[in-house]
């Protein structure tokens, strides 16, 4: 049974953005651990006329496909709030979900599992979506695979660009600074989160990749292991908060033992 001081001690990165770091950083302190809170990603809206126009008509679509936490938040500026019942609404992952809900949006599909584009096909089946139009709201330069698999089987994929990730400026001096202090363990969320995350120990002139790692999904394991991450990599079994805390707890087990 898990208790309140599984994670004492332990010093855990922390790379998600600022507006979605809060419930992680809770639940590692309620685990007794210390959440180091450094952003490996900083949100920007874009002003894109395109996306604008197909948000707002959103109603001439069959399925509005959220990407992320992210999409839900930029989304609300531009849709025709409320949606009518006829449209069908998917999430990525549960917190997608669970913010799409929050603002008030009805979900008929949430892609479990990995939580990722191949998730989602799956769970969409293998159906004919000849004549079905979907609109994927997402980040900018985000992966193809889930547009890919609907137009093979079909259907007319529109992008909505609502927001860009950008690396934080001078971030890697407050990296270096944590790690003199001392860090246990790094989590990250996203392979651009990733690759930020490296951009800024360059900038201080460090070196990170001997450190645990705990990642999402087997996609980011691969991409960490390609950066030069070969010691301890960690797929969390669910793409959730409380799924990367308990990746933590059983890599502590672990390594308390050896």
């Amino acid at each position: 049974m898990p208790g309140a001081d599984d994670l004492q001690g332990c010093r855990v990165l922390v790379t998600r953005p600022v507006t979605q770091a809060a419930g992680l950083c809770e639940r590692i302190e309620q685990a007794g651990g210390t959440a180091l809170h450094l952003p490996a990603l900083v949100i920007e809206a874009v002003d894109d006329p395109v996306a604008r126009q197909r948000c707002r008509a959103a109603v001439d679509y069959d399925w509005l496909i959220f990407i992320s936490r992210n999409a839900v938040e930029h989304a609300q500026t531009c849709l025709p709030l409320p949606l009518p019942a006829s449209l069908k609404v998917a999430a990525i992952g549960q917190a997608t979900a669970t913010a799409l809900e929050a603002a008030g949006i009805p979900v008929q599909l949430v892609a479990g599992g990995a939580g990722n584009s191949e998730s989602l096909l799956t769970e969409l089946g293998e159906a004919d979506r000849t004549g079905q139009r979907f609109l994927i709201l997402r980040g900018v330069n985000g992966r193809e695979r889930l547009a890919e698999g609907l137009r093979g089987r079909g259907a007319q994929v529109d992008y909505a660009d609502l927001y860009r990730r950008v690396r934080p400026r001078d971030a890697g001096t407050e990296l270096g600074r944590l790690l003199d202090a001392g860090i246990d363990i790094l989590t990250v969320t996203s392979g651009e989160a990733l690759e930020n995350l490296l951009a800024m120990a360059a900038d201080a002139d460090r070196e990170i990749t001997y450190l645990p790692l705990v990642v999402m999904s087997e996609r980011l394991v691969s991409l960490a292991r390609e950066r030069g991450f070969t010691d301890t990599v960690i797929i969390a079994t669910q793409t959730s908060d409380q799924g990367m805390v308990e990746a933590i707890r059983q890599w502590r087990e672990t390594a308390v033992t050896e």
